[in-house]
């Protein structure tokens, strides 16, 4: 799991959170919410919700969505070049 946080720079994990209001309960960081004493991690793709997993800290879980975000975010990328190039 440790490896997975390297990819990401201090700077880019503060960067690309996102901050949100929301009801008593709710993380402040997208993809998070509580989940009883724990906090859960979740990603839409193609619409639909994929379970990350849960973590003890709330900065914790933030951080993994973040490294979940930009792997998707790569691949998409990968996707995008693997169909130009076959035109």
């Amino acid at each position: 799991m440790d490896d997975w946080y390297k990819l990401l720079t201090v700077c880019e994990n503060e960067y690309s959170r996102v901050k949100h209001t929301g009801p008593t309960g709710k993380s402040i960081y997208k993809g998070v919410c509580s989940f009883g004493d724990r906090w859960r991690v979740v990603i839409y793709v193609s619409s639909k919700q994929v379970y990350i997993g849960t973590f003890d800290c709330e900065n914790e879980a933030a951080q993994v969505y973040e490294v979940a975000s930009h792997h998707l975010k790569l691949l998409k990328n990968i996707r995008m070049s693997a169909s130009l190039t076959k035109i």
